[in-house]
């Protein structure tokens, strides 16, 4: 999972006005016979996407970049905090 993170963490810093789909999905594993031997086999019980756009502060238009900046790391950081709470409160139901 952490290298995952990290994975799209640097996506995101190589691309920062992109978007991007993250997807969380939650799986068990099993294993399937093949003609010669066998092979591990996911079988997702259920997958999350959630769509983000990161902007940049410039992109935004706002006259004072280090306050509204914050801001709006502030306002991105809660939001995704609640879809992930979102989803785990989902999945334990």
């Amino acid at each position: 999972v952490e290298a995952k993170i990290s994975e799209f963490c640097a996506l995101m810093e190589r691309r920062p006005a992109a978007a991007a789909t993250l997807r969380i999905g939650f799986y068990q594993t099993r294993k399937k016979a093949q003609w010669f031997g066998s092979k591990d086999e996911r079988l997702y019980w259920e997958q999350w996407y959630i769509n983000l756009a990161v902007l940049e502060t410039e992109a935004i238009g706002t006259p004072d970049g280090d306050a509204a900046a914050a801001a709006a790391h502030a306002h991105t950081e809660a939001a995704l905090r609640a879809a992930m709470r979102e989803v785990v409160r989902v999945v334990n139901e």
